[in-house]
């Protein structure tokens, strides 16, 4: 009877007299039950192997997760480290170009050697010369439009030198960053 309640099936035992064929009948059934018995116990197998894989997996992804948890930790760190390294080299770049003086040592030769001592003008002043009025042919003022011009041109070619140089730095630091970001990847790996 305790078999009828577990299974789907149900046992005819209630008859008072029991033929051949109830009992052929009787032992099929039996038969048929053991089977379903064996088959439930086949399928819980099957879905505790399953939850063992599924467990086996997941733990898999847990120990893979904390890793790429601490590979975003570590990165970000680096990152915070690198973003303060370029704050101070720019903070160098931007104060050397500030301390830096604006003209350089070619151009300033170039004005010391237009310009002209007061000494000069008073020699060249007191000089007389015969039916003409003094000049001054050395004033500060008279320094021709085409060294002005060369000046300015210089100073424009200095400033674009400077950008062009000042962008190629960033450019380098850059690469340089880039290059150890990807060396230190390739070594946690």
């Amino acid at each position: 009877m305790l078999l009828s309640l577990l299974s789907p099936f149900s046992l005819p035992i209630n008859k008072a007299v029991l033929t051949y064929n109830d009992l052929v009948e009787l032992i099929k059934d039996l038969f048929e039950q053991i089977k379903w018995v064996f088959d439930s116990q086949i399928e819980s197998q099957k879905s505790l192997k399953q939850n063992c894989k599924r467990e086996a997996e997941s733990a898999k992804h847990k120990v893979r997760i904390e890793k790429l948890e601490k590979n975003s930790a570590d990165i970000s760190a680096e990152n915070a480290e690198l973003k303060a390294e370029l704050a101070k080299l720019r903070h160098n770049f931007d104060f050397s170009n500030l301390t830096r003086p604006q003209q350089s040592q070619h151009v300033i030769n170039m004005q010391n050697s237009c310009s002209v001592r007061e000494e000069d003008i008073s020699l060249v002043t007191a000089v007389s010369q015969p039916d003409a009025k003094p000049e001054n042919h050395l004033a500060s003022n008279d320094i021709s439009d085409p060294v002005i011009d060369q000046h300015q041109v210089n100073e424009l070619k200095k400033r674009k030198t400077d950008a062009f140089l000042g962008e190629v730095y960033k450019k380098s630091v850059s690469n340089d960053i880039r290059q150890r970001n990807r060396k230190k990847k390739l070594l946690h790996k």
